[in-house]
């Protein structure tokens, strides 16, 4: 997934993620009542901390070139829901993470059901649904 998105061109990808820059989005996050950014997210936002195409995005954390794409920002806008975060979006669905069932999951943007929902270990699967690789 890392090397296929390196190569590509079809992407606007961010700068890689700063570590002093995680501990201050967790606290926000939390803060808001979302869970703590999963180790796997984190060790993905270090390659590409934030992606954009035409019709989807992988949230990121800020200072971003991209501000539309700032993770905390997007969640006090979208997400009234607690204890989920949501890490990015398409056309259609939310990618979010479900912090009390540790799981990834795509949910419909309209009614908010979820479609499909992937492992703790399975991002690489969550991340290509969301930017259709």
């Amino acid at each position: 997934l890392i090397n296929y998105i390196k190569k590509s061109n079809f992407y606007h990808k961010e700068k890689p993620l700063q570590v002093t820059d995680i501990i201050k989005t967790q606290r926000e996050l939390v803060r808001q009542g979302c869970p703590f950014l999963p180790t796997a997210f984190i060790e993905f936002l270090k390659y590409f901390n934030g992606i954009r195409a035409s019709d989807s995005a992988i949230l990121g954390i800020a200072p971003l070139d991209d501000k539309s794409l700032n993770i905390v920002d997007f969640n006090v806008r979208l997400n009234a829901s607690k204890d989920v975060a949501i890490l990015g979006y398409d056309d259609e669905v939310f990618l979010i993470y479900d912090g009390t069932e540790d799981k990834y999951k795509l949910i419909d943007k309209h009614d908010m059901v979820v479609i499909d929902h992937f492992l703790n270990n399975e991002l690489a699967y969550a991340i290509n649904s969301i930017l259709h690789l």
